[in-house]
């Protein structure tokens, strides 16, 4: 009848199984593993599926370091995976300026350029006069003038060239004006007397000078006819 053999390997802790012997075999007592000796160290044989381990030589069939069914995930097209969220909200996160493209609409702008902006007028409800010459399409109404100050300034200057008619100016000569294809002074600011008893009898004074009613009143009474009987020289006015 056949001889009964009975092999024995070696057993023990996990902790205390040692360093095998090549090809020779050991078993954990305590976590259920066995063992075999190889050239490079112990190599696991089995695990105990009650500890929960897994084998390489199962799970990891081509031996880089992936479990198969991880790498079979992995290659799972976007369409494919089921349940994914709609919208992704962002996280916080900061951008530092040189990792912002920046363009014609869109430019960052310094604490500078920002306080100047701020400091613009803000916009009108109507289009502002021109300084360099502009045309009133309203009336215009002036402040009416007081002890200090007029209501309308002309400097002195000189006269156009080419005046148009309505044009306004003054020099050290009086206030000039162009009506109807005309210029005209308005006033004589530097020759502006009184005119005489004596001239305005003699009325033949030709400058233009100030009349007052008394002047006017004199030049009547001294170049009219008195009243009564006539000469002839007085009818020829000699």
């Amino acid at each position: 009848m056949p001889r009964k053999v009975m092999i024995q390997i070696r057993r023990g802790l996990e902790a205390s199984i040692g360093t095998l012997a090549i090809g020779e075999l050991g078993f954990c007592t305590d976590t259920k593993k066995l063992y075999i000796g190889t050239d490079s160290g112990n190599e696991l044989l089995v695990a105990a599926q009650t500890v929960g381990d897994m084998l390489k030589s199962i799970y990891d069939t081509d031996n880089d370091g992936k479990v198969d069914a991880a790498e079979a995930a992995e290659s799972v097209p976007w369409s494919g995976v089921t349940e994914k969220p709609s919208t992704f909200a962002p996280s916080a996160h900061t951008h530092s300026p040189s990792a912002i493209t920046q363009d014609s609409s869109n430019r960052l702008v310094t604490d500078a350029e920002k306080s100047t902006w701020n400091s613009k007028q803000d916009a009108l409800a109507y289009i502002p006069a021109n300084k360099a010459g502009d045309t009133f399409e309203g009336k215009i109404n002036l402040p009416a003038s007081t002890d200090s100050t007029a209501s309308l300034n002309l400097p002195h200057g000189v006269t156009p060239t080419s005046p148009v008619n309505g044009d306004v100016w003054t020099t050290t000569t009086g206030i000039i004006t162009r009506i109807n294809g005309s210029t005209r002074t308005l006033a004589h600011t530097s020759t502006w007397s009184t005119v005489s008893q004596a001239e305005a009898e003699a009325g033949v004074a030709t400058s233009t000078r100030l009349w007052t009613a008394q002047r006017v009143a004199q030049a009547i009474v001294a170049n009219a006819m008195p009243k009564g009987a006539v000469t002839w020289d007085q009818l020829k006015g000699v």
